[in-house]
């Protein structure tokens, strides 16, 4: 008995020094872990300039759209109703604004659909409200055919088609007649004559051009005979004027060789940059 109480007193020292070398270890340990450290790198990245936009829906696409009918997002292949614009580059975008495509000679009773151009159709809206929907730069040629119906504005009927050059400006089912003196064959400064109520599938509209009343961008009136009349301001190869067609407002050019009729309202570009904001603007501007 005597040599077991030997042994346990022989032990109790060394169970109670065991916690002190653990505690001695461990401040050690944590010691050392409070030392840190830091050193930097500089890292130096130079971008260039450039503007990159960013385009969603990157296409469009309507099917089975019926003449003089509007196609919506009911219509749309995906059913998109709207586009994104976002700026992807480095530099800062101030102005947005379209061109759109179109056809070189009139489309219309030709027999091929080749012949015709999808960006001469689209209307965009801004993103407000109300909506008010406008062509980019709907391009209009003068009418092949002679219109027995419509009376030019020195009284003929049919119109006298060596003096003057008719066509339509159009909107899906409307169709708004106008006139141009072609007579000296240069028409960057000659006058213009446009129909004030639209020509439908059951109205006649404004047919009558004998009696127009000046003022181009002045509110449209009604009737067979009414009509306004203004002159066209020379710009380089064009003649432009603000005008009011049904209510809304584009920067009209026609080309000094008479054959081709714009209008315009999302699309500030030259021949269209000298009509004012009003009439032919920017999509989006700081």
């Amino acid at each position: 008995m005597i040599y077991d109480k030997t042994i346990i007193k022989m032990l109790k020292p060394v169970f109670k020094q065991l916690p002190i070398i653990a505690l001695f270890f461990f401040l050690i340990t944590s010691t050392t872990a409070q030392v840190n450290d830091t050193d930097a790198s500089p890292v130096g990245v130079t971008l260039t300039s450039k503007t990159i936009v960013e385009i969603s829906p990157d296409k469009l696409s309507w099917s089975g759209i019926s003449p003089g009918s509007v196609g919506d997002a009911a219509d749309e292949e995906n059913n998109f109703f709207q586009i994104q614009i976002k700026n992807i580059g480095s530099k800062n975008i101030t102005h947005i604004w379209f061109n759109a495509s179109y056809p070189k000679a009139s489309p219309f009773a030709v027999g091929s659909a080749t012949a015709t151009n999808a960006g001469n159709y689209v209307v965009l809206s801004a993103d407000t409200q109300p909506r008010r929907y406008y062509f980019v730069n709907r391009a209009e040629y003068n009418e092949q055919t002679t219109l027995v119906y419509l009376r030019d504005p020195d009284g003929n009927m049919p119109p006298n088609n060596t003096k003057y050059s008719y066509g339509r400006f159009r909107n899906s089912s409307n169709e708004y007649f106008w006139f141009l003196d072609i007579e000296d064959g240069n028409c960057s400064d000659n006058e213009f004559f446009l129909g004030d109520e639209a020509h439908t599938p059951l109205k006649t509209g404004s047919t009558d051009f004998s009696n127009c009343q000046n003022g181009l961008n002045n509110t449209p009136g009604a009737g067979v005979s009414s009509c306004r009349t203004g002159t066209l301001t020379r710009n380089e190869k064009y003649g432009f004027a603000q005008v009011n067609v049904g209510g809304q407002n584009y920067c009209l050019a026609v080309s000094q060789n008479c054959n081709r009729t714009f209008f315009s309202h999302w699309n500030p570009d030259y021949p269209f940059n000298n009509c004012g904001a009003n009439y032919s603007r920017f999509a989006w501007n700081t």
